[in-house]
């Protein structure tokens, strides 16, 4: 068979090349349809098809729904349980599907009362008696019968001051249960053991009791869970329940009789009896099916609907099973089927309807009720092993390209499937884009960035073959895009946003920076930040100066420029000091004026007043105004006190340093009293003139 697309519709095209389409009569209750129903069965080399049209069931209601499905699959012959449950998972198959909930039909129910398995079982032999206080006579026989005058009798012994008796028992349980899945199934989960003792005492005795073990092989007198009084006196019966969880791991069930009296007695037992019951049997309502599914890997799926069988709505269901899931499958022995369910489609007054060969009652328990197709399949020779590949290799650049394969031996024509991960195999979640086709080539366009996974599929009449998975990343260069910034011009502070708008098919960026237009990124530019996923970047300057900062957008192929953004940054001038070399007093009159370098100063102005220095205002001698050095001579000075300050200029601002002051005393003069001629004045600003004329100028360099 083909690919099966499992979704509860039967598809007439999909299930054309199934071997065996089979037409059945049902006879249902009034509430359905009598007329035709379908069974489909076909294979391939993995798997076991089987779907079924019932065109009888018109309602889509679920609940309590389940679907039996027995398989013969090597021609074994059984008419009854016991043998049909020796060939489970060796022959034979069984499925039964919980519908409603999707899953296998549970064996067991847990909520519900137990069930009995197995009654009337007795001591297995003498080994599984043990005499621990007393003295015992008789033997098994005389414990299967009651009522038959017959006795295992126990004799009391004296223990210092009173007579008592203790009779171990240690049942293997298994004993009572066949070697099938089925038999052990129900081994591993017993419920309880009904214990019926039929027997007396020659006297009415103190105590009397029956004592369960623990699993783990001890017991406890004093645990009123496991000690349970039985009578003493005349014949009677004692029924107790032992609890499936003390048996012990290898099914032992360890329980006691201790008796107890002031006097000797004696113990006479009649009958030892076991009725064994599991957990409650899910069994079907109205049937007798036993619940037990062999087959657990398997796909099932049904829907409601019409189909080319018949045109209303009615029930479908689609089954797929590994041939791996059934023991002893041999294509070349007719396959036994048996199948039947419950919804709300039933035979007339019974709980469920099947197809069956020769009655409508559900004998999966007998082979002669199967019916069986031969299931050779035609000599199976699929399509053989093929290469897919692209011409664009693994990585495309603008979403085109063709796939090619090579040309599969034994193919009459292929198929084409995508997805958007590995793809392992032919399912519903893939899509096809293509079918037919019977050259080697298909052309694929307009995809969008992404990765794409591509499988051919080889097909001929009896089977197909899948090419290898082929992946291909379709990756779009960054498209262009546009860096701005929300600086000021000049920018004042050094401290702005770059933003940038969306470059399509970019994975992150990077931010250069230089000191003239950037035309390609090299080592001389200054990388600011890379693998930014962002579309904005804080950017901080600490250094006055014309910057020039690009974007780059990245992806695993190839990269974009943005345009050129340039940022011209002013910043305040920076505090400075001022100094002289003057002595104090000063007796030359001629003397230095030095100051440290102002940040981001252009010039410097030098001015003097007769008293401190505290604003620049119109009442201050300028002494030089844009000078660009950081030192000036003073000369020529008379006798007096002399304030000096220095101010950095910049565009944007100005910045003051600290004032100081000189005291000129001019040897052999007279002394000097506060404040200076205007004369001296002029003097001073004259000599300074003419020796900035004569100096050579400096330039000034600044740091970025």
């Amino acid at each position: 068979m083909h690919y099966i697309n499992l979704d509860g519709v039967i598809n007439e095209a999909e299930w054309a090349t199934a071997q065996y389409k089979t037409e059945f009569w049902l006879n249902v209750d009034k509430n359905h349809i009598n007329g035709n129903n379908y069974l489909y069965i076909g294979e391939d080399e993995e798997n076991l098809y089987i779907a079924l049209d019932l065109c009888s069931d018109n309602t889509s209601d679920d609940t309590g729904e389940w679907l039996g499905l027995g398989l013969n699959t090597d021609n074994s012959i059984f008419s009854n349980q016991a043998t049909w449950e020796e060939y489970i998972d060796n022959g034979v198959e069984f499925l039964m599907h919980d519908v409603e909930n999707g899953v296998n039909w549970p064996f067991f129910d847990k909520s519900k009362a137990p069930t009995i398995v197995s009654s009337g079982n007795s001591v297995n032999n003498m080994s599984e008696i043990n005499v621990v206080n007393g003295t015992l006579s008789g033997d098994l026989s005389d414990l299967d019968t009651y009522n038959d005058a017959t006795y295992m009798q126990l004799n009391s012994s004296l223990n210092i001051t009173n007579h008592i008796t203790q009779l171990d028992f240690e049942i293997n349980v298994s004993k009572y249960f066949l070697s099938g899945i089925i038999e052990q199934l129900k081994l591993e989960n017993i419920d309880e053991i009904r214990i019926a003792l039929y027997s007396r005492t020659n006297i009415t005795i103190t105590s009397n009791k029956i004592v369960f073990w623990y699993s783990n092989g001890t017991y406890n007198l004093n645990d009123t869970d496991q000690v349970v009084n039985i009578h003493s006196g005349g014949l009677g019966w004692d029924y107790v329940n032992f609890g499936g969880e003390d048996l012990t791991a290898d099914k032992i069930m360890k329980f006691s009789i201790f008796g107890n009296h002031s006097s000797a007695f004696t113990h006479d037992i009649d009958y030892v009896g076991f009725l064994i019951s599991t957990f409650h049997i899910n069994t079907p309502i109205t049937t007798d099916i036993t619940p037990y599914s062999s087959i657990n890997n398997y796909e099932i799926k049904w829907s409601f609907g019409p189909s080319s069988n018949n045109a209303t709505d009615h029930r479908m269901f689609e089954i797929v099973i590994p041939k791996s899931e059934l023991q002893n499958y041999e294509t070349a022995e007719d396959l036994g089927i048996i199948i039947g369910g419950y919804g709300t489609l039933a035979f007339p007054d019974m709980g469920y309807w099947v197809y069956s060969k020769t009655s409508i009652t559900f004998d999966f328990e007998m082979s002669n009720k199967y019916y069986y197709y031969n299931m050779n399949m035609k000599p199976f020779n699929p399509p053989e092993n093929f290469t897919l590949s692209s011409d664009s290799g693994s990585l495309d650049l603008d979403g085109s390209f063709n796939l090619n394969w090579i040309p599969s031996v034994g193919a009459d024509n292929y198929s084409i499937y995508t997805h958007n991960s590995f793809i392992t195999g032919i399912n519903e979640n893939i899509t096809l884009l293509d079918k037919g086709l019977t050259n080697y080539s298909i052309s694929i366009a307009g995809l969008s960035q992404g990765e794409y996974y591509y499988l051919a599929v080889a097909y001929n009449e009896t089977g197909y073959y899948e090419s290898n998975c082929l992946k291909i990343s379709v990756i779009y260069p960054p498209s262009t895009f546009t860096l701005s910034s929300d600086a000021d011009s000049p920018d004042i502070d050094g401290i702005f946003n770059l933003n940038w708008t969306a470059s399509e098919w970019a994975d992150n960026y990077s931010i250069y920076m230089h000191t003239s237009s950037i035309t390609i990124i090299n080592t001389s530019l200054t990388i600011i930040a890379e693998g930014l996923t962002d579309l904005s970047k804080p950017i901080s300057i600490s250094t006055g100066g014309d910057y020039y900062f690009v974007a780059v957008a990245f992806n695993e192929v190839s990269s974009q420029l943005s345009n050129n953004v340039k940022i011209k940054v002013i910043l305040p001038c920076g505090a400075f000091v001022l100094n002289s070399d003057a002595d104090n007093p000063d007796i030359d009159g001629t003397f230095n004026l030095t100051w440290s370098v102002s940040t981001e100063a252009d010039n410097y102005s030098v001015y003097m007043y007769n008293s401190e220095i505290t604003a620049i205002n119109a009442s201050l001698i300028t002494i030089i105004e844009g000078n660009i050095d950081l030192t000036i001579n003073i000369t020529g000075v008379s006798n007096g006190i002399y304030y000096f300050i220095v101010v950095a200029h910049n565009e944007i601002s100005s910045q003051l340093s600290n004032y100081i002051s000189v005291v000129v005393g001019l040897e052999g003069s007279t002394p000097f009293v506060s404040g200076y001629e205007p004369y001296l004045i002029i003097a001073v600003i004259s000599v300074i003139s003419l020796i900035l004329i004569i100096k050579k100028k400096r330039p000034h360099s600044k740091k970025y």
